[in-house]
């Protein structure tokens, strides 16, 4: 593992708390999302199945964000709502290429434009933005580490990690095969080198 700058990876840090969302669906904590640009959010395709599969309306669909407990862990901040406005695109999960499992989701009221927080008691004045997605990916290879910022069971925003993560890639490198200690509602959570560069999508099918 290369050494770190300290400051640049906790602003990093602190920008991506402001990115992922909790996703909602028909009031039960069904995943995690995160932005990709302004009004896009990425999460795993299967967290939307009541909508994908039963029908259920898009306006059942809720992303919260800045749902976090403060310094001492004890008061929890309920988080700024969004509504879902449209699927912009998905992929089942399958053993074929091309099949890997998202959805990315059209998101109302422009969330990457808008001030991080609670406007109404807790606004920062920064723009909440969004996570980049690189091109091409960093290089990962087995013995690599990760990390996975994430609503565990619904709990506030949660980062995991492993020095020793990546246990394999596909042939054409489209998946990772990874072990971390993931929760139900990890689903669709970004996963990270250890320098904070954006790498998977964690599916969370197992």
């Amino acid at each position: 593992i290369q050494p770190l700058d300290i400051t640049t990876f906790r602003e990093r840090l602190g920008a991506i708390e402001g990115q992922v969302c909790r996703v909602e669906v028909g009031g039960r904590v069904a995943g995690t999302g995160f932005l990709v640009g302004v009004d896009l959010v990425l999460t795993a395709d299967h967290v939307l199945a009541p909508v994908h599969e039963g029908g259920m309306p898009l306006r059942d669909v809720v992303l919260r964000f800045d749902h976090k407990a403060d310094r001492n862990g004890r008061t929890i901040t309920p988080g700024t709502e969004f509504e879902l406005e449209r699927i912009v695109a998905r992929s089942q999960y399958g053993e074929q290429p091309g099949q890997l499992g998202y959805s990315l989701l059209g998101v109302a009221g422009h969330p990457g434009a808008q001030p991080i927080g609670d406007l109404r008691t807790e606004a920062s004045g920064a723009l909440r933005r969004w996570i980049d997605v690189p091109d091409p990916p960093p290089h990962i290879g087995p013995g690599d580490g990760l990390m996975i910022v994430q609503y565990p069971r619904g709990q506030p925003l949660r980062l995991i990690f492993n020095a020793d993560a990546v246990a394999g890639l596909s042939d054409d490198g489209a998946r990772v095969r990874y072990d971390l200690a993931t929760e139900p509602g990890s689903a669709g959570a970004p996963c990270f080198t250890f320098d904070l560069q954006l790498v998977a999508l964690n599916i969370g099918l197992s």
